[in-house]
């Protein structure tokens, strides 16, 4: 698995979150580690990767002027191979009642028998029972000074309060197209993959701010081929080709209710996926409508697609009132939502959508 084999092993191989990664050096540089920290965020967007790097670096042997972990020491290889018995790794969505709870509070009395520090990383921490949770609190307010608690959760809204208060929280956020899409370059690179840039970058969107699913999709598309083109992405998500968005965009811009009907039943007799292409086309009428507000924001817009398909949109709709994309953006996110609750006729809340405009 290309996410297996691509996981960071060092702060500085590390794809996005710097807030906290910064943070995190600078405490390790300063001996000033805390006893209890709470990453939240998104699913696959570097929680208990992170965790890792961050219990090798408490750990090793031969630590490096920056922070990073050797990866070299008995420690650091024992951590990458899943033996070292100073490092706990428990997960709480299957493992999150009052039993678990008390074997890691009996593991806590015991010295590390290798390491520096005992890390005890609680992944989806959110599961904990509430017996489990409060039978946990005594120990993770005042544990020995030899062990780190790193709480994950991908719901920081449903950790009872007096757990987060004895926490140190940091946020991980969605990682930008960009940046997924330079580490994919990366992989590419390093495994000799024959794959277009444009395939790649379409992979990086369709990921929503998730490099693990990333790494995921690339791994399946490399089953069906070893020569991946766009039109190959494209098919695999079901995505509506460009032509097709091309002549939507047109015909929506000149308001063509009888061309915008006729190109929509194409591609829903095609077998188009309806929500990608409602998706598509929300991502691109908002894209348009930040750059016509704010030009400065159009480098941070372009990363988020394929350059030159945007530029096309943008000139298709860059003469039109800001209130007629307003307007389209309202009817066709109201029409999104109309789709995903499955209505008798799929097709139906499209074509509302079209008449109104």
């Amino acid at each position: 698995m290309l996410y297996r084999k691509y996981r960071p092993s060092n702060f500085s191989e590390f794809i996005g979150q710097k807030h906290v990664v910064l943070t995190l050096k600078n405490q390790i540089l300063q001996n000033k580690i805390a006893h209890a920290y709470l990453f939240s965020g998104p699913r696959g967007t570097g929680k208990t990767t992170l965790a890792r790097i961050f219990a090798k670096a408490i750990n090793c042997l031969n630590l490096k002027e920056n922070a990073d972990p050797c990866n070299n020491c008995n420690n650091c290889i024992s951590i990458n191979k899943g033996s070292f018995i100073d490092f706990i790794e428990i997960d709480a969505a299957s493992k999150r009642g009052i039993d678990e709870i008390r074997d890691i509070i009996e593991g806590v009395k015991v010295r590390p028998f290798i390491g520096k520090k005992k890390v005890f990383v609680i992944d989806e921490c959110h599961s904990l029972t509430k017996e489990a949770a409060n039978a946990f609190l005594k120990t993770l307010e005042e544990p020995p000074d030899y062990v780190v608690f790193i709480l994950a959760t991908t719901e920081p809204e449903k950790v009872i309060p007096t757990i987060l208060s004895r926490t140190q929280k940091f946020q991980f956020r969605f990682l930008t197209s960009e940046e997924i899409f330079e580490k994919l370059k990366k992989i590419k690179e390093n495994e000799k993959i024959n794959i277009e840039d444009e395939a790649l970058k379409l992979i990086a969107q369709q990921a929503n701010g998730s490099l693990r699913d990333a790494e995921t999709i690339l791994d399946k598309i490399l089953n069906f081929s070893n020569n991946i083109t766009r039109e190959d992405i494209e098919n695999f998500f079901g995505m509506v080709k460009k032509d097709f968005i091309l002549s939507f965009f047109e015909a929506l811009r000149d308001k063509n209710k009888k061309k915008l009907l006729e190109i929509l039943n194409n591609i829903y007799l095609n077998g188009y996926d309806l929500v990608i292409f409602v998706d598509e086309i929300l991502r691109f009428l908002r894209g348009v409508a930040l750059v016509r507000v704010n030009p400065e924001l159009k480098n941070l817009v372009l990363s988020d697609f394929i350059p030159e398909d945007f530029e096309k949109i943008y000139d298709i709709l860059k003469e039109i009132p800001i209130s007629d994309i307003q307007n389209f953006i309202n009817i066709f996110l109201e029409s999104y939502w109309q789709i995903k609750r499955e209505p008798p006729i799929l097709i139906l809340p499209l074509e509302l959508a079209i008449l109104k405009i």
